[in-house]
């Protein structure tokens, strides 16, 4: 086999976990490690163009900040931009570019790797241009490569041989891509390209470290590895396995000490934190051609098992290898910015006593308890987050949202209930809107900003997107009289759904004017 050119983006992949926003000491730590096994590159972040910046350091990687990492001698660094990112209509930006990046005479970056969909590459080549003046090298990753046709391929890749660039990367986007299927891919693109070409790999169907293998023994040069495989969705080919197949290509000494010291010390908390990895699901999504985004937006919103099951079906059957941002919004940059709704809790709630219910198991316990404790009280308002009906449905006086997959997948549940849902309907798409048609909507806005909680007239401020934490916002917008809660269990202590609820809490106990929690049901919550 030929020598291999490692590259690693654990910082650039794995920030979709965390916003891009790692700690500068774990990064040097990372960067020493990597220094020690002598990998070639290290794709140190993404460079996005978004003015307003509510992404962590390393979504950016300005110079200023690289200058301040640690950054070994025998490491490259590499950035990755989204093509996307700098065509507005499907015409080039150029300020962007030029905005963004100096000459590479006075830049810590050495290679600049393009992500760009099949009908991006044309688009693209006067920004390739303006790139290579600068004196960066050229990496293009071509995305979504497994469900195109041979014809595509060849056609793509002669447009990448008018950019000519130092690597022609392909990607494994949905993660579907077996062995056989991956020399297929390779054979076609060494018909038509010459020079080096790389690989991305997924593990939705376990097949990312041998894929990368048999890449490697095909003809590819350039693999991608990530520290415990930490990448969006499942997640990538792990760079503390791939090192022990790299070592006799290398042809150099390698000390693995600090990156086993690096993986057990840090990277198994964040893995215990954002739980990527493989799962039954990833496989159905790779499987089917279904984006990864989708399962990882699902799992970490908590939904029930039969409800990713029903959803990844539909993605099936309606194509679902383009991520969509109308079904996806947990994220917390889709809360971003101020926007106001025309419904004011205050005017039906204010001193009522609210009685907020979940769906922990302890609420089907004491069922009949809390059924009761609702009759009892005339002056009781209740609240059920989502849509899992426990407590009789006569008994709910408002059902609340904030999460738009989970909106579309209940849809059919909120025409069949009396209760009107409450929702930030002003930050939804028209798809969205169409389907909460005929279904008693309550427009009250919603923001998220880190570690705030602010309570407004037709709009609430909180620190993360939750339907709990909105509803807090809006039972102290109103100025109600007292919160009850039932069905909030809480979860294990290093279940990363217990941190958030914990975090979450915290900041609510300190803002000055909120209204105290009590609980009905057992919790191991902090109330």
């Amino acid at each position: 086999m030929h020598k291999v050119t490692h590259l690693d983006c654990t910082l650039r992949d794995g920030g979709y976990y965390n916003n891009w926003d790692f700690k500068t000491d774990l990064a040097n730590k990372y960067l020493f490690a990597l220094g020690k096994i002598n990998v070639d590159y290290v794709e140190i972040g993404f460079r996005f163009f978004d003015r307003k910046r509510v992404k962590g350091k390393f979504a950016y990687c300005d110079e200023k900040f690289l200058n301040k990492l640690k950054i070994p001698k025998n490491i490259n660094l590499a950035v990755m931009i989204n093509a996307g990112d700098v065509l507005e209509n499907d015409f080039y930006n150029k300020d962007l570019i030029r905005k963004k990046f100096i000459k590479k005479s006075s830049s810590k970056i050495k290679l600049v790797r393009v992500a760009a969909h099949f009908h991006e590459l044309k688009l693209i080549l006067p920004m390739i241009k303006d790139l290579k003046n600068l004196g960066y090298e050229i990496g293009i990753n071509i995305m979504q490569i497994s469900n195109k046709k041979n014809s595509e391929i060849s056609k793509a890749i002669k447009i990448v041989r008018k950019m000519n660039p130092k690597v022609l990367y392909f990607a494994d986007s949905l993660g579907s891509l077996t062995l056989d299927h991956t020399i297929k891919i390779i054979k076609v693109i060494k018909k038509h390209w010459k020079k080096d070409i790389g690989i991305h790999t997924h593990d939705n169907l376990g097949n990312a470290l041998r894929n990368s293998m048999v890449a490697l023994k095909n003809g590819v040069k350039w693999i991608d590895t990530t520290i415990s495989g930490m990448g969006r969705g499942p997640g990538n080919t792990k760079t503390e396995l791939a090192i022990i197949e790299f070592e006799k290509k290398k042809n150099k000494t390698m000390d693995i000490i600090p990156l086993t010291k690096l993986v057990n010390n840090e990277f198994k908390i964040l893995k215990n934190k954002f739980n990527w990895g493989t799962n039954p699901y990833y496989y159905m999504a790779g499987k089917w051609g279904i984006h990864p985004s989708f399962v990882q937006e699902m799992i970490s919103a908590d939904f029930p098992e039969e409800k990713v099951f029903k959803n990844l079906k539909n993605l099936r059957d309606i194509g679902g290898h383009k991520f969509s941002k109308d079904l996806i919004n947990r994220n917390e940059l889709f809360y971003h910015g101020k926007v106001v709704g025309d419904w004011v809790p205050k005017k039906f709630l204010y001193k009522k006593k609210i009685l907020i219910l979940a769906n922990g198991p302890s609420l089907l316990k004491f069922k009949d308890m809390v059924e009761k404790f609702i009759k009892k009280n005339d002056e009781l308002i209740v609240f059920q987050i989502n849509n899992k009906n426990i407590v009789k449905d006569s008994l709910i006086d408002y059902r609340i949202a904030c999460h738009t997959m989970r909106i579309l997948l209940d849809s059919k549940e909120y025409y069949r209930s009396k209760s009107p849902i409450i929702l930030p309907l002003n930050r939804f798409s028209e798809r969205v809107k169409k389907s909460l048609k005929n279904i008693k909507t309550l427009n009250f806005g919603l923001q998220v900003k880190k570690n705030k909680f602010e309570f407004n007239k037709n709009f609430t401020v909180i620190p993360n997107s939750l339907a709990f934490s909105y509803a807090l916002g809006i039972v102290n917008s109103a100025e109600v009289k007292e919160i009850y809660l039932a069905g909030f269990d809480g979860y294990k202590n290093n279940h990363p759904k217990k941190i958030e609820m914990d975090e979450t809490i915290a900041n609510y106990y300190k803002t000055k004017e909120r209204i105290k929690i009590k609980s009905i049901t057992p919790t191991s919550y902090k109330i």
